[in-house]
C-alpha cells in the first residue's frame, strides 16, 4: 500500500506541475504579444529577477532595445547582462509611450 500512495502521491504532483507550466506558457505568451507591440523595453531591476526576464525577452523578440533601470549606483552607466546598460531612473523621463514599455 505504502508504495501505490508513494506512486499516486508523485503522479499529482505531476499533473499540478504541468497544469502550472501551462499556466505559465499561456500568461507568458500574453505577455510577450503586449510587448511585441513596443520598440524600447526597460526592465526595472538588473537582479536575478531582472536577468530572467532579459533572457526570455531576448529569446523571444531579440529585435527590441532593451535597458536595465536600477537604483544600485554601481551599476548605472554599466553594460550588464546581454551587453544590457544599466541606467538610473532619470533614464525613464526619456521614454516615449508610443514605442516604450516599462516591465517591473
Amino acid at each position: 500500500m505504502e508504495r501505490e500512495e508513494l506512486r499516486q502521491g508523485l503522479l499529482k504532483i505531476i499533473e499540478f506541475l504541468e497544469t502550472e507550466v501551462k499556466s505559465y506558457n499561456k500568461s507568458l505568451q500574453r505577455y510577450i504579444e503586449l510587448i511585441r507591440n513596443y520598440k524600447k523595453v526597460y526592465i526595472f531591476g538588473a537582479g536575478i529577477y531582472g536577468i530572467n526576464a532579459a533572457t526570455i525577452l531576448k529569446e523571444m523578440l531579440p529585435d527590441k532595445e532593451y535597458f536595465f533601470i536600477d537604483n544600485d549606483k554601481r551599476k548605472q552607466g554599466e553594460l550588464l547582462y546581454y551587453n544590457i546598460c544599466c541606467f538610473g531612473t532619470e533614464k525613464l523621463k526619456e521614454c516615449n509611450r508610443e514605442d516604450s514599455i516599462i516591465i517591473i
